[in-house]
């Protein structure tokens, strides 16, 4: 339960509030890891990302990183 005081709101610090902030900052740590291996992939040429990353299960061979960087381009 929240409290007040001055013109602070005061909230409890509980277990689920701290799971919810790691998960959040998990989450956003692995965007930016997709982000970056989308970018790695292929090759910039003229300002064109020439090259793919798209195949089927046996080309990814466990490679979800690669897999999701293929899906972000």
């Amino acid at each position: 339960m929240a409290s007040q005081l001055g013109a602070v709101t005061v909230v409890p610090i509980t277990p689920l509030r701290v799971q919810k902030v790691e998960l959040g900052l998990a989450v956003k740590e692995d965007y930016d890891e997709i982000s970056k291996k989308s970018k790695s992939i292929g090759k910039d040429i003229n300002g064109w990302n020439v090259g793919a990353a798209f195949g089927d299960r046996a080309f990814y061979n466990g490679n979800y990183l690669l897999r999701a960087g293929a899906a972000g381009i």
